[in-house]
């Protein structure tokens, strides 16, 4: 529940954020995400505004790169072409 005048805190989720545990989780659920289609993408911007590509790297490289990230974007740009299909 929200209530006016009362400020809210979410430090149960920052520490979830901050936990090493959970960079690794992240990366095995990015790779497996990867591996599912090879059309897929993750791009990962880290705080001095670096852009990484992930596909190819293993879960501890990952987790790695995750631990300093800014943002990342998963996609995949033949989501509207049907798996059978051949390029």
């Amino acid at each position: 529940m929200q209530r006016s005048g009362i400020m809210a805190n979410a430090s149960g989720v920052v520490e979830i954020l901050r936990s090493p545990a959970m960079w690794a989780a992240l990366s095995t659920v990015i790779v497996a995400y990867l591996k599912y289609k090879n059309s897929r993408k993750v791009m990962i911007t880290t705080k001095d505004n670096k852009v990484v590509h992930a596909e190819g790297l293993n879960e501890k490289e990952l987790a790695e790169i995750l631990e300093y990230s800014k943002e990342f974007t998963a996609f995949d740009p033949d989501k509207d072409k049907p798996e059978n299909e051949e390029t």
